[in-house]
């Protein structure tokens, strides 16, 4: 005779992978988000010590996205570069050499990342 399987113990089982199933999709999106701001974040750390004539600069790249610059109380120059839509950069600049010697960012992680 056919052994007899208990409905209960399948629709258990199922529910049961059904939520590690949604378990481990959320934790990929979170560490997918959370490596999009580490990207964004090492993409932007790679641009100091560059001169500000560089081509591959993010700012003269998409030179369309370059927000207006000043002078800061140091005297360098803090120049604008709008990434996207809910996220500025702004890139320091040393006022002798020319080149990027920082930067900051305003905005949400969710708006500051570059997908991997």
């Amino acid at each position: 005779m056919g052994k007899k399987s208990n409905p209960m113990l399948l629709i258990t089982k199922k529910i049961g992978l059904l939520g590690l199933m949604l378990l481990t999709t959320l934790l990929t999106a979170c560490v997918a988000a959370e490596r999009a701001h580490l990207n964004f974040k090492n993409s932007m750390q790679w641009q100091v010590g560059r001169s500000t004539d560089d081509p591959y600069v993010n700012y003269n790249r998409y030179s369309e996205n370059r927000g207006p610059s000043q002078t800061i109380s140091n005297g360098n120059i803090e120049q604008e570069y709008r990434f996207g839509p809910g996220c500025q950069v702004f890139f320091e600049i040393d006022k002798l050499t020319r080149k990027i010697i920082g930067w900051r960012y305003v905005g949400s992680e969710k708006s500051c990342q570059i997908a991997p």
